[in-house]
């Protein structure tokens, strides 16, 4: 646990304006009993000039998660705001994670960070605060992420973006959209997300109803933002992405059966997407969605139809990689030199 107290966290705050914070950071935690205090340390070093509280929403671990929480809980009570559910929120696939969410956040801006990965700059929130503060037009920031193993190491230099594809600056929908679905490069990982709160009832809104197809939330989310402003990206490591521990990509290489599914509704999720922006970007959402295809004709070990034309235009070099990775995952993450690719 970290070695500060809540007054020391506290020191350049105006602690008149504890329930008005200017940020809300909000972690989900499932079976975290290895991974939480670390991110619960990386929240609590965040060296702000402003009011920041931590919702923490346990949704019914079975491992100390739940007892880890609360001895942070009780040492840092003005900040840690827990949430212990009874019943399992995840599994109704019902958005209800989001509206608990939404409707304990008291922050003009929300940052995202799941229990099992971490922040690693104690500069994150006050930087990526002050962007959007001072850039009005843009609904969301983001930063650079380092992957990590289990443990915590360093996987080489593995980040999201690769090196050299954003400058500190202005993004917009179509350089995320370009880089994503034409490029085929992993953009902005969740832990890098810090955005304006008050499009929290419109994402709402769109995850229910024109987004609902999308197989995982924060892609329909940077698509939102990005389609309501811009994003402002600081080219810096502030969050760390743990692979392989458990999560959402973690359970999908371990099922296979399940994850054609959750492709087929990503490829749902991109055509909806192309026809709410008039298909403005259609050319790279095509390629988006014929890399997804290829990726279930390899899973589907569909031999045939992996060697169809259509797939010509990716090239070889992407095909051979794509055909690494979702084949033999572990030989891949050897390969480091290669660029990331979904």
């Amino acid at each position: 646990m970290i070695d500060k107290s809540e007054k020391q966290i506290m020191e350049k705050w105006d602690t008149t304006a504890l329930d008005s914070p200017l940020v809300t950071i909000c972690c989900t935690a499932f079976n975290h009993e290895y991974y939480i205090e670390r991110a619960l340390d990386g929240f609590l070093m965040q060296e702000t000039t402003f009011p920041f509280e931590v919702i923490v929403h346990d949704d019914v671990s079975t491992d100390r998660t739940v007892e880890i929480i609360r001895e942070f809980e009780n040492r840092f009570p003005s900040i840690i705001k827990p949430v212990y559910e009874v019943e399992n929120q995840y599994s109704k696939n019902d958005g209800s994670l989001r509206r608990i969410m939404y409707e304990k956040a008291k922050g003009k801006y929300i940052a995202l960070c799941e229990g099992d990965d971490y922040w690693c700059d104690s500069d994150k929130i006050q930087q990526q605060a002050e962007a959007l503060e001072e850039h009005p037009e843009c609904t969301i920031a983001f930063c650079k992420v380092q992957f990590v193993d289990q443990t915590g190491k360093l996987l080489s230099n593995t980040t999201a973006p690769g090196t050299g594809i954003f400058r500190d600056g202005i993004i917009t929908l179509e350089d995320l959209v370009h880089n994503e679905f034409g490029m085929g490069n992993w953009t902005f990982h969740t832990s890098s997300f810090l955005y304006r709160a008050e499009l929290g009832a419109g994402h709402m809104q769109i995850m229910q109803e024109e987004f609902s197809v999308f197989p995982y939330g924060d892609m329909p989310l940077q698509l939102y933002c990005l389609m309501n402003g811009n994003g402002y990206y600081i080219d810096k490591i502030q969050s760390c992405y743990r692979t392989m521990s458990g999560g959402y990509n973690s359970y999908m290489e371990q099922h296979p059966e399940i994850q054609i599914i959750h492709l087929k509704n990503l490829i749902k999720g991109l055509e909806k997407f192309d026809q709410l922006t008039r298909r403005k970007y259609h050319k790279n959402v095509t390629k988006g969605i014929c890399r997804t295809k290829f990726r279930i004709d390899v899973i589907s070990k569909s031999w045939l139809k992996v060697l169809h034309p259509r797939y010509i235009k990716m090239g070889v070099s992407l095909q051979l990689k794509m055909f690494i990775k979702i084949l033999f995952p572990k030989t891949y993450g050897r390969l480091v030199l290669l660029k990331r690719s979904i």
